[in-house]
């Protein structure tokens, strides 16, 4: 995005969706104050983020995701008031921590930011979102425990929080969020059992629990949602790690709904003979 741009000062739109554009984002794009919709995802960009995107001041929608970011998301996001969509997913090269500042953005409906090598908890104040929709930090390498602020987004339908380093329980609080249809808790270490209260999100088409440290068994309330909502389609619907350990014979969780079913140890996954 080479310095010309500053001579669009009326652009509203730019759309150059997977191509093979390169280079970095220029300093200059301060000058696109109307711009509303920037999608440049797919493409070969090499750069860090410019402070300058700050200035973007009627931007809704920014989508930089699948290229190659580097660097800290700068904390002057925080001044994209109008934003609704954010996504910068597989960068890869996108670090440290979430800016503070992100938490300031209350129009935003959408966070996609998984495949990238971003660290630190994710703050309580995530829960300031009351609008938010979906929500993708999968693939990164956050720590910490779920924050309760989480369960105050009683709007979010999709909820990727995958392939991180998350530990800690998981609160019967997440049956507060009965808008989610998508739950994607796998590969981390969560430890504990799996609340009942997951059977009060009965939208729930997709729910996955494998490669994690928890244990018992799958709660009634859990497996009754495949009789309403989990229904195994590409995707699989319901996934725990309850394939009998290859040296005990026993399985680190007993499911008796599971349409997956994981070896805790080996990590391999196997579809589910349900009788």
């Amino acid at each position: 995005l080479g310095d010309k741009i500053s001579n669009l000062s009326s652009l509203r739109t730019i759309s150059i969706t997977k191509n093979q554009f390169s280079g970095t984002i220029s300093t200059d794009i301060s000058s696109l104050k109307q711009l509303e919709n920037m999608y440049a995802e797919s493409n070969k960009i090499r750069s860090s983020i410019p402070t300058e995107i700050a200035l973007m001041e009627n931007i809704r929608v920014l989508d930089l995701s699948q290229n190659y970011l580097t660097g800290e998301i700068p904390q002057d996001v925080g001044n994209l008031k109008r934003l609704e969509y954010f996504a910068l997913s597989g960068n890869g090269g996108l670090s440290g921590p979430l800016p503070s500042s992100l938490f300031e953005l209350k129009s935003l409906q959408y966070i996609y930011f998984q495949e990238n090598s971003l660290t630190g908890k994710i703050p309580s104040s995530i829960g300031m979102y009351q609008d938010l929709v979906g929500l993708n930090l999968g693939s990164n390498e956050f720590t910490g425990s779920l924050p309760n602020g989480l369960y105050n987004l009683t709007n979010l339908m999709f909820l990727y929080l995958h392939e991180n380093s998350l530990g800690g329980s998981i609160s019967d609080k997440i049956g507060q969020l009965t808008a989610l249809t998508q739950l994607s808790l796998y590969g981390n270490p969560f430890t504990g059992t799996i609340p009942s209260s997951l059977g009060l999100c009965e939208e729930l088409e997709n729910l996955y629990l494998h490669e994690t440290n928890l244990h018992g068994t799958v709660p009634e309330e859990v497996c009754a949602l495949t009789m309403k909502s989990l229904v195994p389609q590409e995707y699989n619907a319901l996934s725990a790690d309850c394939y009998p350990d290859i040296e005990t014979l026993v399985p680190f969780i007993t499911c008796g709904c599971c349409d997956i079913c994981c070896d805790h140890v080996t990590l391999e996954c196997v579809t589910a003979v349900m009788e």
